[in-house]
């Protein structure tokens, strides 16, 4: 019995993107391809791999171990193409990105980056959006991915998101009046939106805590002290959404951009950018795929 690399790439993308649709569109098949996929493959290793329900897909217990080795495999996989395909590049190439981006962004890009392109150096700059351009301004980084209000025209699109407010699970600190807010401070976007949205709805607030991090805003939310603001994306398993039935306003969505600077202009550089559009492409299509770099003989249209 051999285990075909389109039937395992199929199964992880499912139990990804917890949805036969959403994997279909992210592989470019029709969802009755998938289907077809995952039955073969069943039949192969005779044994269900998934639990289908109204609300979501999972793998069985079976197929929690064959998922294990199929992200080996699929990884294994990618590592031998880059490494047979993709050009010698060297180099050094610095990141600026939001510290609160980076736990859920950093970790599947920069992996690929550092296996597709070993031989140049990669660092990372955290900051606010505020102090990211800053850096970009004084060539402290060479690409930064920042957030800016809907329809940017400075630096290239990578996706719009999903403003919202958001709280402890464990706590009512939304529910006190007026509600402690932790913010990132001005100049930040969010911080101005979140603020004169609280004013129009006549909601009072107060300013309890105001950091440059990321971190330090979670970790007072976290201990049910205030609420804050965050992309979709990036809210913590730990925090509930709240919205206009708790006495939240809708906020309007926020734009993600790739911005660069001159120390980007050479291969280094646009090796990076693309594997960050590449990347942010995957999750927009449900979640991060396992698949070979872009060369980079195909530039990003800036």
């Amino acid at each position: 019995m051999e285990l075909s690399l389109d039937l395992l790439r199929s199964f992880v993308a499912i139990v990804d993107c917890n949805s036969f649709t959403r994997a279909a569109e992210q592989l470019f098949r029709t969802q009755a391809a998938i289907s077809q996929q995952i039955k073969k493959l069943e039949e192969q290793v005779g044994k269900p791999l998934l639990i289908r329900d109204k609300r979501s897909i999972r793998p069985t217990a079976e197929g929690e171990s064959l998922l294990a080795y199929a992200r080996q495999i699929l990884h294994l996989e990618e590592e031998a193409l880059s490494a047979l395909t993709a050009p010698e590049i060297t180099g050094r190439i610095r990141l600026g990105i939001p510290d609160d981006f980076a736990p859920r962004f950093l970790p599947g890009i920069m992996a690929r980056f550092v296996r597709a392109y070993p031989q140049v150096q990669l660092e990372i700059h955290c900051d606010e959006t505020a102090g990211l351009r800053r850096l970009l301004q004084k060539d402290e980084v060479d690409l930064a991915i920042c957030t800016s209000v809907p329809n940017p025209e400075d630096g290239l699109l990578l996706r719009k998101e999903e403003v919202v407010w958001i709280s402890s699970q464990r706590h009512r600190v939304h529910q006190e009046n007026p509600v402690p807010l932790a913010l990132f401070g001005p100049p930040c976007v969010i911080y101005e939106w979140a603020t004169t949205a609280l004013h129009k709805a006549q909601r009072a607030y107060r300013l309890l805590f105001r950091s440059a991090s990321g971190a330090g805003i979670y970790s007072a939310a976290l201990a049910g002290l205030a609420v804050t603001v965050a992309c979709r994306n990036t809210v913590p398993e730990q925090m509930r959404i709240l919205g206009e039935e708790d006495g939240f306003p809708t906020l309007p969505r926020l734009s993600q951009l790739l911005l660069r600077g001159p120390g980007s202009e050479n291969e280094a550089g646009e090796a990076l950018a693309q594997v960050i559009v590449d990347g942010f492409r995957q999750r927009r299509a449900g979640a991060p795929a396992v698949v070979p770099p872009i060369p980079v003989s195909r530039p990003i249209a800036w």
